[in-house]
């Protein structure tokens, strides 16, 4: 570990939430619940108020009255949540010397070359100070040696705070918190952490690392790494790339659904496989049609930064629902993925959530990379 690294981790806090407040200060004060609009959906934020009734995000939306009457229900906009989020990596292109956006709130700066933490340190403060006078939304921000150390001191300052660790400060700091402090791990890998006895990350460090090794495979080593505050993973430097984009005509014309989404599936398939060969994610999908009398509709919708084909094709799909008169021939469907950069999704380092399905897209990424996109596809894209 290079002991003279300066990162530090930018989080807009509570970023959805901050929104709404933004666009309505009649919300202050009260019990905020955003959220999905379907019965099925889940709370994605809520604010400190509701929080005290025992709202959380992830619980259903069907049961939020359950907890709080009072709660102000309010359907999550995405792609407004994107445009600030978007302003705000600009405000911090213009101040920051290396930058790194890893998701819609969370973002790293390389400070590495100020001569000590306490310039760092300023420096965050005031740029700190400037993200919230230029965009109104407030941030909280942690500095250490890397990149987990940082963003787990960022999320202990919450909310709208800073925490600085230094070297010799990172074991000490990291001890008396919970493994699931540490960024990926999630439930399965907690679980046995703690059937394990290690609660916290002080006695996950003192678990060999062969046994780490033993129980979770390679993930075992960045188990150990992490609870000793070791990060070697550099920045990914912040940088914009065209949008890709793939359309299809069809003669005839269709009302064919099945057609539709198959051809969908297969155009974002190919883009989504580019992405990853570039090292990089999308966080927004457009669709268009265009029907038989040459009407061109088109809806956009926003997404956590990825280039995974499950995640990116469902979302496709959704916008055709919403978009598609389906008593209207269709003469066109275009996709594209635009705010696409360098970088990588933020998944879980430990545990994937359908092992089948990643396993199936990086055969499929090995198989087109040797013998192009036509050798292989998904049954569901075929006829």
């Amino acid at each position: 570990m290079d002991k003279n690294l300066r990162i530090v981790h930018i989080n807009l806090d509570n970023l959805p939430l901050a929104v709404e407040l933004l666009k309505n200060r009649n919300l202050n004060g009260k019990p905020v619940v955003i959220a999905g609009s379907s019965e099925r959906g889940i709370v994605t934020a809520c604010s400190p108020e509701a929080r005290r009734y025992g709202v959380r995000p992830g619980l259903p939306t069907k049961i939020v009255r359950q907890f709080c009457r009072d709660a102000v229900m309010i359907r999550g906009n995405e792609d407004e949540y994107s445009k600030y989020s978007d302003t705000a990596t600009e405000v911090m292109l213009e101040q920051a010397p290396l930058l790194e956006k890893s998701t819609m709130q969370e973002h790293y700066i390389d400070m590495t070359g100020m001569d000590r933490f306490h310039g760092c340190l300023q420096w965050s403060s005031e740029l700190q100070r400037f993200i919230k006078n230029e965009t109104g939304l407030g941030v909280s921000f942690g500095l250490s040696v890397n990149k987990t150390v940082s963003r787990i001191a960022t999320f202990e300052a919450q909310p709208l705070g800073s925490l600085v660790v230094e070297e010799p400060e990172i074991q000490p700091f990291l001890n008396p918190l919970s493994v699931y402090k540490i960024p990926g791990i999630g439930e399965k890998t907690g679980a046995a952490l703690e059937q394990m006895g290690a609660e916290r990350i002080g006695t996950l460090a003192q678990i060999q690392l062969e046994t780490l090794e033993e129980v979770f495979g390679k993930p075992g080593q960045i188990l150990w790494q992490r609870a000793h505050g070791v990060d070697n993973n550099p920045l990914i430097p912040y940088k914009k790339t065209k949008e890709l984009y793939r359309e299809q005509l069809f003669q005839p014309n269709t009302i064919n659904s099945d057609l539709l989404r198959r051809v969908m599936t297969r155009m974002v398939m190919e883009m989504a496989h580019e992405l990853r060969l570039g090292n990089k994610v999308t966080s927004c999908i457009k669709v268009k049609l265009t029907y038989t009398d040459f009407e061109t509709v088109s809806k956009q919708a926003a997404l956590a930064c990825t280039a995974t084909n499950e995640l990116l094709i469902g979302k496709t799909h959704q916008i055709l629902d919403a978009l598609w008169q389906k008593r209207k021939m269709i003469r066109l469907v275009a996709v594209s993925l635009t705010k696409i950069m360098y970088g990588y999704e933020q998944v879980n380092l430990f545990e994937h959530p359908d092992k089948n399905k990643s396993r199936q897209q990086e055969a499929i990424d090995r198989i087109w990379r040797r013998y192009g996109n036509q050798a292989l596809t998904m049954a569901s894209t075929l006829k």
